[in-house]
């Protein structure tokens, strides 16, 4: 007998699936990217989990992104009180490696992704708050 069922859509198909899962009493999961953490079909399920890697909000200036694909280091520590130009993180691609710095004096929010990791350009690295303020806009899901 099935006890849970995975749904890697989601919309209309994926509503439908868990109506009739949920009818013959079978638990519901569904996987979602970032970008559709407030998706029906993933309010919708019993569980859910998120998928792939958060991207920055390019309109957030708390937010620090991947500047390219690569294997990143991060520096820092939640709690970190960082200054303006500060490197935060490293980024290795094709042997070679760049700083990423802190664009503005704050402290380190979130750490988005864990010690060293492979990433994608654009990808959600660190949020540094304002001074003394943490993550100024927005948050995780």
């Amino acid at each position: 007998m099935i006890s849970k069922l995975l749904v890697a859509n989601r919309g209309e198909i994926a509503i439908r699936a868990f109506r009739a899962a949920t009818e013959m009493n079978i638990a519901t999961v569904a996987v979602y990217p970032f970008e559709d953490r407030n998706s029906l079909h993933r309010l919708k399920a019993d569980e859910s989990y998120q998928i792939g890697d958060e991207k920055a909000d390019k309109t957030n200036p708390d937010h620090i992104a991947a500047p390219f694909a690569g294997v990143v280091t991060i520096g820092v520590d939640t709690g970190d009180t960082v200054q303006a130009g500060q490197t935060i993180a490293t980024i290795e691609a094709m042997k070679m490696e760049a700083s990423i710095t802190a664009p503005k004096a704050g402290t380190v929010a979130r750490i988005a992704v864990t010690g060293t990791a492979q990433v994608e350009g654009g990808d959600l690295l660190v949020v540094v708050g304002s001074a003394g303020k943490g993550e100024a806009t927005g948050g995780s899901n």
